[in-house]
């Protein structure tokens, strides 16, 4: 499943940096947001995904 990353982190060895898109398992989620690193709210991955996409954020 796809989340937005929020900060920069470390997830099973990758480095991610503030709006990164991580395909993550169900358990990396969990432990990503209750560590406040990661969001899976669908708009927040779109945004993400915008941004990744070089379009202009809303």
């Amino acid at each position: 499943m796809k989340v937005r990353i929020l900060t920069a982190t470390r997830i099973d060895g990758i480095d991610y940096k503030a709006d990164d898109i991580a395909d993550l398992s169900a358990e990396e989620i969990a432990a990503a947001k209750d560590q406040g690193v990661a969001d899976d709210n669908e708009a927040a991955v779109a945004y993400a995904e915008s941004l990744a996409h070089g379009a202009e954020p809303a």
